[in-house]
C-alpha cells in the first residue's frame, strides 16, 4: 500500500499505523527546551514520501545506531 493515504489524511488519527519505506532523509533535531526527536523521511515504491518521528531515548539511541552503522541497509525500525 503506498502513503497516499496517510498524506491525503484518510486514516483513523487515533490509531497507530505501520510504514514501510525506503529511509530517504534523517534530521536529528534538539530543540529548545523539547525532548530529542529523530525525524525519518520514509519513500514507498510510489515515490511518495512520509515523516516519521521518533523521540526522547528511541530518537538518540538510533541516532547513535545510525552514526556507528553509516553503510548498513536495509535499516527495519519495528
Amino acid at each position: 500500500m503506498s502513503f497516499e493515504y496517510i498524506t491525503h489524511g484518510n486514516y483513523d488519527p487515533i490509531m497507530l499505523i505501520d510504514v514501510i519505506g525506503v529511509v530517504e532523509e534523517v534530521k536529528f533535531q534538539l530543540p529548545n527546551g523539547n525532548p530529542t526527536r529523530l525525524v525519518l523521511n520514509l519513500k514507498d515504491l510510489s515515490g511518495q514520501i512520509v515523516g516519521c518521528t521518533l523521540w526522547s531515548d528511541q530518537a538518540t539511541k538510533s541516532m547513535f545506531w545510525l552514526k556507528e552503522n553509516p553503510n548498513l541497509s536495509p535499516i527495519v525500525i519495528i
